[in-house]
This record gives structure tokens, C-alpha cells and sequence, in this order.
């Protein structure tokens, strides 16, 4: 079993950062993602400290190094300690004195043992001091290794504290549990008993967690543990799981990467624009693969359309849902769509059409020319007539 997390904390920044804080004689860990990620051999990209300093100290502290503190989560007791361009996220040993579901109320500690226990799941109770050695309060270090997401005592309560959790017991299964093994059930009849709370939730947080879910390596058993626990339903409506296990397959032959969209997709056609918060662009994306994915348009018009990337997803999702096999020549199709060059230029027709008339004769061709699956020619498409 790991008792060391490794040689990120020899980094040069990250060993001043601790040195400023113990100088001082402060006490200061590393907790959460960045152990947890560190003992099962994952990069370690964002960097959570926890400190006995209250947070006028953390920022005293950054000043006097010539550090800039920026006070990203001031109310819960967070400060953003910036070197070199790295953010170092340092927060003060905390517990929750009052909560609502969405927000709480903290007091500070200098307890490890109280902080470790507002925490949502054992396997984020992880800490290590500055040389790296492990401490693990609350024995999260055996669920990790087992792969099994429980919430730290009673897991009614963990939730009644924040109700985000419930999305965030499926992520953190999606991403870290075995998809072999059955959820925990403590947790997850938790989960169920509260599903009605994720109507609290805001549309920006529930599109970040299924967003989240849906990217991971395997998230069907989670998908399904969702759905049986009727939190689904409420998230994802009219949502299926029956073809997921056939696209994942699909895409660890073809290994063109994995695309949230395409997995969303093939589970629903319902517009989820009210329900989850989510970027123009992938919004679009979602729902036309959800309007194309009944039909039967080539995979070379796609391409030619949408582009290289969108046209795969389009390629996974489209012989999917028709239960066939891949065409051998699916990567030529997409990629002379790709290539494809429209041989009319509008200033070719000027001289008898204008203005709108011009822009509809110009799409007419085009859609006639896509339709030949792009064999008319330049000279055949002038002598259209429709």
C-alpha cells in the first residue's frame, strides 16, 4: 500500500509554498483529488491544500512571499495562492455549522480529524503533509484501492449537508468505482431517498456532473444505478442505456476518443436544454446528433456539413442505432467528404440571379450537388433547373 504520494511535492513551487506555512508555524496537507489521483498513478493536475492558517494568514503569508492571494472561495475559508502561474487552492481546516442543501455555514479548525469528517467520501478524506507521507483518518485508502465510493458515516446526512452529492456519489463511481461491483448500498439507497432534492440543484451544476459522468472510461453501471434509483429520469428524461454498451465498444475499436455527446445521444432525443446548463457549441452539437441519428444521410454529407471530428460521432452513433457493423470504408467516406470542394462560385450566376434569389439558387445547387453524393459536375449543376 502507498505511503507516499511521490515526487510532485519536490516540485520547487509547491515545496515553497508548504516552507512558507511551516515557517510560520502553521500546519499545512495536501487533501483530496490531488492524493487520491497521486496513490492510484493519475496525473495530478489541481493542487488542494488545508492549513490550520485562518485566511487573513494564508493572504499575509502570499503577500510577504510576493505571492499574489486571490480569494476564490473567501466564505468558505479558500484562498488561491498563485506561483509561478500554478494555483495552489489553500483552505482552512473547516466544519459545517449550519447547512440548507446548497449552501453552508462554516466555522474554522485546527482539527484534521473535523475536517476530514465534513467531507463528502471517504476516498477525498485522503491528506499528505509536505514531504508526501500519507494520512488517512478515515481509512479511505481501502476503498480506494477497492473501488467502492461510500459517503463518510451516515450518508443521509452527507446529503441533507449538500444535495450536489447525489450527482456526485455517480461521478465519483462512474470515474473511480468498479464497474464489476455493486454500489454501495448504504449510499445509494441515500441516494434514492432523497432523488427529489436534485430539483434543487441548478441547471449549471447538474450539466456539469452528467457532463462529467458521461465522459468517463465505463459510466454505464452508474448510468443504471441512476436510473433504478429514479434520479435518471429527473436528469436525463425518457434516457436508455440498452445501446451504451455497444457504442462504448465501438469506440475502443476505432479509438477516436470518447465524446460525451455521442453517449447522450444514443441515450436520449430529449432536448435537455432546460435541464442541463451547457455551452452553445456543445448544445448544438448534442442535438443534431439527436435529429440525425434517425436518419440516413450519408456519412460523406455529414462530413462535408459538420467536419471530420462530428461526422465519426455521427458514424458511431448512425450504425449503432441501425445494430450493423462499421463499413470498412467509413474512414474514406468521411474523409473525401471532408475533402470535398463545391464547384460553383456565386459570381458565376450574378448575371442572372440577385440578391435573395441568388442565395437560394446557390443552396438549391449545393443541395443538389450533396445529393449526387458530389458527382455533378460544374457544367451540369449550371444547367439545373428546378
Amino acid at each position: 500500500m502507498i505511503t507516499n504520494i511521490g515526487n510532485w511535492v519536490k516540485d520547487p513551487d509547491t515545496k515553497k509554498i508548504t516552507k512558507m506555512f511551516i515557517d510560520k508555524g502553521y500546519k499545512i496537507y495536501f487533501v483530496g483529488g490531488c492524493v487520491r489521483d497521486s496513490i492510484l498513478g493519475n496525473p495530478v493536475t489541481d493542487i488542494d491544500m488545508s492549513t490550520t492558517a485562518l485566511p487573513d494568514q494564508i493572504t499575509q503569508i502570499a503577500k510577504a512571499n510576493n505571492l499574489r492571494a486571490i480569494p476564490t472561495g473567501i466564505k468558505y475559508g479558500t484562498i488561491t495562492i498563485i506561483s509561478n502561474c500554478k494555483p495552489y487552492q489553500i483552505t482552512t481546516f473547516r466544519k459545517d455549522a449550519t447547512t440548507d442543501g446548497r449552501h453552508a455555514e462554516v466555522l474554522y479548525s485546527n482539527d484534521m480529524i473535523t475536517d476530514a469528517t465534513r467531507r463528502d467520501f471517504t476516498i477525498n478524506a485522503l491528506y499528505a503533509d509536505a514531504d508526501g507521507n500519507v494520512i488517512d483518518p478515515l481509512k479511505g485508502i481501502n476503498d480506494l484501492y477497492s473501488r467502492i465510493i461510500k459517503f463518510i458515516f451516515n450518508p443521509k446526512k452527507r446529503i441533507i449537508e449538500d444535495n450536489l452529492r447525489i450527482l456526485r456519489f455517480f461521478r465519483f463511481h462512474a470515474w473511480y468505482g468498479d464497474p464489476d461491483k455493486n454500489l454501495d448500498p448504504a449510499s445509494l439507497n441515500a441516494c434514492t431517498y432523497y432523488k427529489s432534492k436534485v430539483a434543487t440543484l441548478s441547471n449549471e451544476r447538474i450539466g456539469a456532473e452528467m457532463k462529467k459522468i458521461m465522459s468517463a472510461p465505463n459510466p454505464i453501471s452508474s448510468l443504471e444505478a441512476m436510473a433504478m434509483a429514479g434520479v435518471l429520469e429527473l436528469v436525463m428524461p425518457k434516457a436508455s442505456t440498452s445501446q451504451l454498451s455497444s457504442l462504448l465498444k465501438l469506440e475502443n475499436k476505432l479509438q477516436r476518443g470518447i465524446h460525451w455527446t455521442t453517449r447522450a445521444a444514443i441515450m436520449t432525443s430529449t432536448d435537455l436544454k432546460n435541464i442541463w446548463k451547457i455551452s452553445k457549441v456543445d448544445y448544438k452539437k448534442l442535438r443534431n446528433l439527436q435529429k440525425l441519428k434517425v436518419g440516413k444521410d450519408k456519412v460523406s454529407k455529414i462530413s462535408y456539413l459538420y467536419g471530420e471530428e462530428f461526422s465519426w460521432q455521427y458514424a458511431i452513433l448512425k450504425y449503432v442505432s441501425l445494430n450493423k457493423d462499421i463499413p470498412k470504408n467509413i474512414c474514406t467516406e468521411i474523409k473525401r467528404g471532408a475533402n470535398a470542394l463545391f464547384p460553383i462560385k456565386s459570381c458565376e450566376l450574378i448575371n442572372d440571379f440577385k440578391g435573395p434569389e441568388l442565395g437560394k439558387r446557390i443552396k438549391d445547387l449545393q443541395h443538389a450537388w450533396i445529393n449526387s453524393d458530389f458527382s455533378l459536375t460544374r457544367e451540369e449543376l449550371l444547367n439545373l433547373t428546378f
